[in-house]
């Protein structure tokens, strides 16, 4: 495809290798999500005869042309190749919703709520997803479009704005670190800490900067002094899960309230944790179990007996 049958009009001098080197490499990148007008080329012809005609109709070609400081025919290719960028775009969009659309309807659970979901929020989801052609990222939004329909108010229009500027980068880290999360259905989710220090962190591809980026997303409580207490009662222990596999812990503490040191996450990353495609890593679970076990606190996975 050369420029002219561009949609977007780019001028390039080459005066070098390493010029022409870039410049066919631009032209290439820009080209490629167009190449398919290529084979319109006579209806293109006819088209910008058409805009050409309408114009000078209206009598709108020489002031658009001379506001542009172009020429008559400049502006009309100028028309033309801003209504075919625009006839790609919303054909991407349409595709791209329709993928997350239909990816989602193989994650509808089996149990879905009658309440409707409101007219404002599917716009919003459209308007804020239809850009997004990454495999990984529609899965994602296919997910949330499945959570809302079967539990409405589930995701916030909030949590569509921070999904969109999400870039795949952070979205994979937000999944590496999901997958260090136990849950409490009171408390949210959290990470429980193994020793004093971050170290432990690297073996699972963490590092202490990503704990300082998470928290600068406004998905985690990156506070050395957050605390989850245990409380002696035999009766009624903690119910934790730890991706899906349930656990009741029980404190042997007699003298009083036992503390175990967690990373929480906020309301956003509550949100977002059992979307993230994590999956349990046993290494940290194992190690979760034991600092559990280091301080007196026993588990099991069945219920306190009744009465």
């Amino acid at each position: 495809m050369n420029q002219d049958q561009l949609p977007i009009k780019i001028d390039v001098k080459v005066d070098s290798k390493d010029m022409l080197k870039f410049a066919t490499k631009l032209i290439d990148t820009i080209s490629s999500p167009f190449r398919w007008f290529a084979k319109y080329k006579e209806p293109v012809k006819q088209a910008k005869a058409d805009v050409e005609a309408t114009l000078i109709k209206a009598k709108a070609l020489d002031p658009l042309s001379a506001a542009l400081g172009i020429s008559k025919e400049e502006a009309v290719s100028l028309i033309f190749r801003s209504g075919e960028r625009e006839q790609y775009d919303r054909i991407n969009q349409q595709n791209n919703i329709e993928k997350i659309v239909q990816t989602s309807v193989t994650m509808l659970p089996s149990s879905v709520n009658d309440l409707p979901v409101e007219e404002d929020w599917v716009s919003d989801f459209f308007e804020q997803c239809k850009n997004i052609s990454d495999k990984e990222m529609q899965t994602l939004w296919a997910k949330i479009l499945a959570g809302e329909v079967a539990q409405p108010g589930t995701y916030s229009r909030r949590v569509l704005a921070f999904i969109k500027t999400l870039s795949r980068q952070e979205a994979d880290l937000i999944t590496r670190f999901c997958c260090l999360l136990w849950n409490n259905p009171g408390f949210g989710f959290m990470h429980i800490r193994i020793g004093s220090n971050f170290d432990y962190l690297k073996k699972y591809n963490i590092e202490y900067i990503d704990l300082i980026e998470m928290e600068s997303m406004g998905l985690l409580r990156f506070d050395t002094a957050t605390v989850f207490s245990f409380e002696k009662d035999e009766d009624n222990p903690l119910f934790f899960f730890y991706h899906g596999e349930p656990h009741y812990l029980y404190t042997a503490n007699r003298e009083g309230v036992t503390n175990i040191h967690v990373f929480a996450m906020t309301s956003l990353g509550n949100c977002l944790a059992p979307i993230a495609g994590s999956v349990r890593n046993e290494e940290y679970y194992l190690e979760s179990i034991d600092t559990f076990t280091k301080i007196s606190i026993h588990i099991s996975d069945k219920p306190p007996r009744t009465p």
